[in-house]
């Protein structure tokens, strides 16, 4: 009886390895719907477009300057748990102040303060005790491509994407390149208050003076001359890699 031949063992073909994302997240991205804020958000004018659970708001002068306005999202308390992202446009000249970012975070509030020369972090009780001065810029890690990016250039428009993680990690965005880190570990509800207690300089209708668990806005800083103008305000109530095309 002849041997039946056996087949020879396939020959397995090289599998090429898989390559990283070039681009990958250090936070964590949950998918999530954006939430549209508001169309336009500008000093010395209003927001346009405002979103459902929104509050549009008048908000202190400063350094001589004014016409500061801001936009509050009422979310939800268990928004504080998940994280959270601000995208919109920024353009800025002259004289404007910075743009801030109220994130939720914990039972309280993070702010994110962007001048067109530097970054700061903050989790003040009370907005007066950093008004425009600036926050902590000592919580935040400029990143290698922070100098190709900043000092901000007058009149142009530009790609803000602010994301900060439910344990109060910091990451911004600007154009796509990540231009800083930082942390805020304990914060409190943010209170708007004046140094005089039941007043306040922020004014707008149905507008607390302590914000709510959950809770986030953006306020457009005041102006003598130049402009000071966010748009296509989105809001998304987790950490999503969303404009974050370069590292």
């Amino acid at each position: 009886m002849t041997e039946i031949e056996k087949p020879a063992a396939p020959v397995p073909t090289p599998v090429k390895p898989a390559t990283p994302p070039e681009n990958s997240a250090p936070l964590v991205s949950t998918p999530s719907q954006p939430i549209t804020v508001a169309a336009e958000l500008k000093a010395k004018g209003s927001a346009t477009g405002a979103g459902p659970n929104t509050i549009v708001f008048e908000a202190p002068k400063g350094n001589g300057r004014r016409g500061a306005n801001g936009i509050l999202l009422k979310n939800d308390p268990a928004a504080a748990k998940s994280g959270s992202t601000w995208t919109f446009r920024w353009t800025r000249s002259q004289s404007a102040e910075s743009v801030q970012m109220i994130h939720p975070l914990g039972r309280g509030h993070a702010i994110v303060h962007i001048d067109h020369r530097w970054i700061a972090l903050s989790a003040a009780a009370a907005w007066r005790d950093v008004n425009w001065r600036g926050g902590d810029k000592k919580r935040v890690k400029q990143t290698n491509a922070f100098d190709k990016v900043f000092p901000l250039k007058d009149g142009e428009e530009y790609e803000v994407v602010s994301r900060l993680s439910p344990g109060g990690a910091h990451e911004l965005f600007i154009n796509g390149v990540l231009v800083s880190t930082g942390h805020v570990s304990s914060t409190e509800p943010l209170s708007l208050e004046s140094a005089e207690k039941g007043a306040s300089d922020f004014k707008g209708e149905g507008l607390p003076l302590k914000l709510m668990s959950g809770w986030a806005a953006v306020i457009i800083g005041p102006v003598d001359g130049g402009v000071n103008r966010a748009s296509d305000l989105r809001y998304y109530p987790s950490v999503v890699n969303v404009g974050a095309a370069k590292r």
